[in-house]
């Protein structure tokens, strides 16, 4: 894609006409909103790999602690 079509598929930052005032509101609502989530995520696989880390030690150790 060249350089030209690619900003032309971003949209403004900001509308200058009043009239499209609405969407320069909804875009910063929803670039809020767009954070909130992905910090929520980024806790929830936090805790994701902290368990698969604890279930793949715990079960990569305790064949050899039953055997004995």
């Amino acid at each position: 894609m060249s350089e030209n079509t690619r900003s032309n598929l971003s949209p403004p930052r900001r509308y200058d006409d009043p009239s499209t005032k609405i969407w320069s509101l909804y875009l910063d609502q929803a670039e809020k909103n767009n954070e909130r989530i992905t910090e929520s995520w980024k806790g929830d696989m936090d805790a994701i790999l902290i368990f698969a880390g604890l279930f793949s030690a715990s079960s990569f150790f305790l064949p050899k602690f039953i055997a004995n």
